[in-house]
């Protein structure tokens, strides 16, 4: 279907019970997200989206 990129694993017993490292996690997986974005052009990005 193409609607999720990626699924970010949860931390052992569920990222309620560890907020620092879900945190963690999630800033993790956007960082690098955003640093494979960035290399694509912005025409072939837009041009993606349609």
């Amino acid at each position: 279907m193409g609607i999720a990129d990626r699924i970010i694993q949860e931390p052992s017993g569920g990222a309620h019970r560890n907020y620092d490292e879900a945190a963690a996690t999630i800033k993790n997986v956007l960082l690098e997200e955003i640093k494979r974005l960035k290399i694509i052009p912005e025409t072939e990005l837009v041009h993606s989206r349609i």
